[in-house]
């Protein structure tokens, strides 16, 4: 005897193309679970465009695996959306699991079941109150019309058109009481109750088997979870995870991820301030030894260079030294209405003091006024200079 499968007579099609259309791989199903370490893979949404996150193995022999969203990059951005390693979700997810399936929980979860089906049972007498009701306003319409004389036409037809009235709203009525049903709450026997308690220990204990695979992991994650939707900022520590239960529940837990190193030492608040204010009169050698000299350290206790100064001006954008009283070369240009290069070529020549506080750093120009006439007048007679006012 020949076995035909299901698929090819027609039995449970729509189930079996429900299934083949989710374990596709791509951006918009979560596809089947894999053997891979994510276990939130095909689970998790962007929080900023909405959009099924991927998964990508990177590091040194793809062993550290990111979710990110790469819609931007779709979009012809070199950039992805979104992204953020897998560790720090994926622990989140599994404590908030873990907590969710202890004995006290379970036990008012049943608790809570238990008051939500008295309701419904409240509800369902309400339906079945309304259809007898719906069913008597039959029953009345058609004994009316039975006992109408037939030959009183103009009654007849509107008794008849009463009693068609009256099986419509009843149908409707009960195509409203099939939609109610599909949407009742299980309600589990004693049996299934004590599995669910005993589920408490089951599942870590299952969890931590070493025989348990990451496949098997992610298979239960998807008894329990729809999806998680991650919101996250590039420069920011902070997650925001907002998980969907399959119960039709939601809540939004907090986590934190890794930043690079350069994000991740943060210096104080105190120590920006400072190194802005000397940065007004100091070099960054100057300014690392006047922190050296009071006690100041690094995040990880050690002296300032002039290189870390460097780099935490760099960071916090904090300007060199404005020049004091002097005049910049661009200032000194604009002051006399000549080009940058009359004044380099005045200060070669010893016409103007200049004087720099370090080699790189911007010239302090002064002058005083019998200089400044001198100039002024230089300007005026030479025809050589060409003035820019």
């Amino acid at each position: 005897m020949t076995i035909i499968p299901d698929i090819l007579t027609g039995k449970n099609t729509k189930k079996n193309l429900k299934q083949l259309e989710t374990n596709r791989t791509n951006a918009f199903v979560s596809g089947p679970a894999r053997e891979g370490c994510a276990l939130l893979q095909g689970l998790v949404l962007c929080g900023r465009c909405g959009r099924r996150m991927t998964v990508r193995y990177t590091g040194n022999g793809g062993i550290v695996p990111l979710y990110e969203c790469r819609k931007h990059w779709e979009n012809g951005q070199n950039v992805t959306c979104s992204h953020l390693r897998c560790e720090p979700v994926d622990q989140a997810v599994v404590k908030r699991v873990m907590e969710m399936i202890k004995p006290a929980n379970l036990e008012l979860a049943l608790l809570s079941l238990e008051k939500l089906l008295h309701q419904e049972d409240e509800i369902e007498m309400s339906w079945k109150l309304a259809l007898e009701r719906a069913q008597y306003e039959v029953d009345r319409a058609q004994r009316q019309y039975d006992l109408a004389e037939p030959e009183n036409r103009l009654v007849v037809r509107n008794l008849e058109t009463k009693w068609n009235e009256k099986l419509k709203a009843l149908e409707d009525m009960q195509k409203e009481h099939e939609k109610h049903r599909l949407n009742h709450l299980w309600q589990p026997s004693v049996k299934e109750r004590n599995d669910i308690l005993n589920l408490a220990n089951d599942l870590p204990r299952i969890w931590n088997a070493p025989s348990t695979t990451f496949q098997d992991k992610k298979r239960i994650l998807r008894l329990l979870i729809e999806d998680v939707t991650i919101t996250c900022q590039a420069r920011n520590e902070n997650v925001s995870l907002g998980i969907r239960w399959r119960n039709r529940g939601h809540e939004v837990i907090q986590t934190t991820k890794l930043l690079p190193k350069s994000m991740a030492r943060k210096h104080p608040p105190d120590l920006i301030e400072k190194v802005t204010r000397l940065a007004v009169e100091m070099t960054d050698f100057e300014i690392a030894e006047h922190l050296n000299q009071t006690g100041c350290r690094t995040q990880e206790n050690r002296l300032f260079t002039k290189a870390s100064i460097n780099w935490i001006r760099f960071r916090y954008r904090i300007p060199g030294p404005k020049g004091g009283d002097g005049y910049t070369v661009k200032e000194a240009a604009e002051h006399f209405g000549v080009s940058a290069h009359v004044i380099y070529y005045w200060i070669e020549r010893n016409m103007l003091t200049a004087t720099k506080q370090a080699p790189g750093w911007p010239w302090k120009i002064k002058f005083d006024s019998e200089t400044e006439q001198k100039l002024f007048e230089k300007v005026n007679q030479s025809s050589r200079i060409a003035k820019t006012i």
